[in-house]
């Protein structure tokens, strides 16, 4: 049935507040056998089967497009990194869940003692993510000997660790850096597994710099194993 008024070809509307349908044109009003008809017309519009199809699709479609930009951006502009082991204790412990600039320090250079990602293309480690420091740039000459760090000769204080991580470090023979190649050390000396083991890392092995931490591990179950963490106020790590 048409929604035009059989008096005036007026339009013929639904009036909420009398509950029937009326022209709004001359004020008609139709029977309820008559607009029943026209409701039971306007339900079957609403469940056509194409609709709702087209609505489905339509939704999965936009599920779908948002999973891919966030799994986009997760793995390239910004990483989560979970810290494994104590390599890095006290700064970072095991357990911690934190977020790293996976892009844009591409654009940048790297300087020395940020805290970048590295995963090994070889070595002992190849394939693993690992947290560590840059303590030499390329093309510098690194040596450690006496709990001092040298650089090109000179003499660079490290302040961000204590005494007995420094003496921990032990003995670096003097050793010159490619172009291309830097010297990463644990900030916990005596428990870190860095370049005084597999050498210096090249540029393409960092996968990110800078930390941003959000998460800590509360409790560890028997095997030493974070299983509890808790939210904390997102903090930059440095």
């Amino acid at each position: 049935m048409k929604k035009t008024c059989s008096v005036c070809n007026g339009r013929v509307k639904f009036d909420v507040e009398t509950q029937k349908y009326k022209c709004i044109k001359c004020g008609q009003e139709y029977l309820e056998s008559v607009t029943s008809e026209v409701k039971e017309k306007e339900s079957k519009e609403e469940k056509d089967p194409k609709e709702m199809i087209k609505s489905i699709v339509s939704w999965v479609l936009t599920i779908v497009i948002c999973l891919v930009s966030a799994k986009l951006f997760t793995t390239f502009v910004i990483s989560s990194v979970e810290v494994d082991g104590t390599s890095m204790y006290s700064t970072l412990d095991d357990g911690d869940k934190a977020l790293t600039d996976a892009l844009f320090y591409k654009m940048g250079k790297i300087n020395r003692f940020d805290i970048v990602i590295i995963k090994m293309d070889s070595g002992p480690h190849k394939g693993e993510k690992l947290v560590k420091r840059v303590i030499a740039l390329p093309g510098e000459t690194i040596e450690y000997k006496n709990s001092t760090l040298y650089i090109n000769g000179e003499v660079v204080e490290e302040d961000f660790i204590v005494d007995l991580a420094k003496e921990a470090t032990g003995t670096i023979i003097e050793t010159k850096l490619g172009e291309d190649e830097y010297f990463v050390l644990g900030d916990n000396r005596g428990a870190s597994s860095d370049s005084r083991r597999f050498g210096a890392v090249e540029k393409s092995e960092i996968k990110g710099r800078g930390l941003l931490r959000f998460m800590v591990c509360t409790k560890k179950d028997s095997n030493g194993e974070c299983s509890k963490r808790k939210f904390i106020w997102p903090s930059v790590v440095d």
